[in-house]
């Protein structure tokens, strides 16, 4: 039997890790479960977090609270069309809590993080553990340069998915899907009827494309998501027009919430206009049972199994006839679809299947 290790996992320090009800923010909410899955599996977990956070890991002492309850942040976040300011003080304030215990680092079998690649040069230089951080985010320029300067340091990567790996330019990565809770009462053989789009109200996301295709198809949609400064003026011209008493845009949503909004819809959209390196919104959607239609930009090929839990479109062309394509489906097609999405998340998806996939990896970054 492998020895338990003992584990220093570290999340970003905006939120709380899980984030408060009213915010959703996927490396917390990812963390929070993959640390209470790990301490489950026997492993001594400490969750480096912000104070308030809520799980079956130890907190760290002398903790720090989140950047969201800082006043002169909040103040940015109201204040910032460019956004640059809010990302220079996230920035500044992950970097002063992972060096506030990077010493700590050192004193176990391997540290994981979210990646921040600001960080990367603090790990290489201050901790000597091995550590092994996991991109969310897209891949840019800056993060690329991080891969390759310190790859050959006590650092380890791991993607989310084959289409992020293949951006970076690495071939023979750690990857790593991420999982969810598949609570069975979240999931329904049933539907309401409507379209649904979830996700930040960003152009690269594109719910302009989920409302205009809802308008020409004259079918009820739901859009749930956050809304930024620097993209007000996409949203008042290219969005707001589409709405009718039909399609509607109803802001944040509360995960519980949105776990009915995903059982309820006939259809979850994803028009994506970049390459997604995971998406987070699939997963939730099938787990509920509510098939997907999504642009194949990225990571879709990989999560959606193609006619069976939803469809890979090329354009907004085929993403039309594919949302034909299932509202004309017999009530047994359709309800076969659902069981095959819930079925399809279970065996490939679920927080149990990252914990493990986690913790081979971890056995493997330690026997090199």
């Amino acid at each position: 039997m492998k020895k338990k290790l003992k584990i220093a996992m570290f999340t970003p320090y905006e939120h709380t890790a899980p984030p408060p009800k009213n915010v959703i923010r996927a490396p917390q909410e990812l963390w929070a479960k993959l640390a209470d899955k790990l301490v489950e599996k026997g492993h001594k977990v400490t969750l480096f977090a912000p104070k308030g956070s809520e799980t079956k890991a130890k907190s760290p002492k002398n903790n720090l609270d989140p950047l969201s309850k800082d006043k002169e942040y909040q103040k940015t976040l109201k204040e910032d069309v460019t956004m640059s300011n809010v990302k220079l003080q996230r920035t500044i304030y992950n970097e002063i809590a992972f060096a506030k215990f990077a010493e700590e680092f050192n004193n176990f079998d391997i540290l994981h993080s979210v990646f921040i690649a600001e960080l990367i040069p603090i790990t290489a230089l201050c901790v000597k553990t091995k550590a092994l951080f996991t991109f969310h985010d897209p891949l840019n320029n800056y993060k690329k340069q991080s891969i390759n300067h310190f790859q050959k340091n006590n650092i380890n990567y791991n993607y989310i998915s084959n289409s992020q790996m293949k951006i970076s330019g690495e071939k023979n990565g750690n990857i790593v899907y991420n999982g969810i809770d598949c609570d069975k009462k979240n999931f329904s053989e049933k539907e309401k009827g409507y379209l649904f789009f979830a996700g930040r109200m960003r152009k690269i996301k594109g719910p302009d494309t989920a409302a205009r295709l809802a308008k020409k198809l004259n079918l009820p949609l739901l859009m749930a998501g956050e809304t930024y400064l620097d993209e007000k003026k996409y949203i008042e011209e290219e969005v707001l027009p589409n709405l009718t008493e039909k399609i509607k845009f109803i802001g944040m949503a509360s995960r519980e919430k949105m776990k009915k909004l995903y059982k309820n819809a006939k259809i979850t959209l994803m028009p994506i206009n970049a390459p997604e390196p995971f998406g987070l919104v699939m997963i939730e959607s099938m787990a509920c049972g509510t098939p997907v239609v999504a642009f194949d930009n990225g990571s879709p090929r990989e999560i959606i199994k193609h006619g069976e839990t939803g469809f890979v479109v090329k354009d907004e062309k085929e993403m039309e006839d594919a949302i034909k394509k299932i509202y004309s489906m017999p009530q047994d097609e359709y309800v076969k679809m659902r069981l095959a999405c819930r079925r399809h998340v279970e065996e490939n998806f679920s927080i149990e299947k990252m914990a493990d996939e986690y913790e081979k990896l971890y056995y493997k970054i330690l026997n090199k």
